[in-house]
């Protein structure tokens, strides 16, 4: 293997990079279509047919997820209206604060490092096994 050509992707890899590329893909659709929403005869009716569609299928997303895994989901979805509503208030130069932008900042990053840590280092329940290491440096 020569210095320009990268080493082989894991299947790890190529599983978190689809995952990356569906992500994105959500995004810029949705964005699409909200442009084609508010672009048509009737954007309000366009856009509260839009947001029952996005429902629905977060719905039946999260219906697949375990109880920890909602809870993270509401988590971050919570800091995510916070980060909008926010954003929006802040776009009104007769509301604009400085030092409430940066508690608000500071308030989103701790609520969304509380909500993937928990994802990225669950705590085993009582019912699941522990390593013998883990029991014994715990």
């Amino acid at each position: 293997m020569n210095e320009t050509t990268p080493p082989p992707a894991t299947d790890l890899q190529q599983l978190i990079h689809s995952f990356v590329r569906l992500s994105t893909a959500m995004t810029v659709y949705g964005m699409q279509q909200v442009q084609t929403a508010v672009e048509s005869r009737d954007p309000q009716g366009s856009l509260l047919k839009l947001n029952d569609l996005v429902e629905s299928l977060t719905g039946a997303l999260s219906s697949q997820l375990d109880e920890a895994r909602k809870a993270t989901l509401a988590n971050v979805s919570g800091v995510g209206a916070d980060v909008v509503s926010k954003t929006l208030g802040a776009l009104n130069p007769a509301t604009l604060n400085p030092q409430e932008i940066m508690q608000a900042t500071g308030d989103i990053i701790k609520r969304t490092s509380a909500s993937l840590s928990g994802l990225i280092n669950p705590k085993p329940s009582a019912g699941e096994p522990q390593a013998a290491g883990e029991v014994l440096h715990a």
